[in-house]
């Protein structure tokens, strides 16, 4: 059942990117300006959203967060003893 709703989550989230997209593509073959960013400052902030990102999630990889993890890593630490 969870794995339906993830995948319908999925598809919609994906279905309004690539309405978004294509209106986008639209609106730029008219001449319209759609996003008044310059590059530099979409560079800086891809730079600096996929830098937060990775840490989270290395971060959340490298941490024992539920109680099978915990048990999990401390059956790796006695087996490599």
């Amino acid at each position: 059942m969870e794995d339906k709703i993830k995948t319908e989550k999925k598809t919609i989230i994906t279905a309004i990117l690539t309405v978004i997209a294509v209106i986008n593509m639209i609106l730029q073959s008219k001449g319209y300006e759609t996003l008044p960013f310059t590059t530099d400052e979409v560079q800086i902030f891809l730079s600096s959203a996929f830098t937060v990102i990775m840490t989270i999630i290395s971060y959340w990889n490298d941490q024992p967060w539920t109680q099978k993890a915990k048990k999990e890593k401390e059956y790796i630490k006695a087996k490599t003893k």
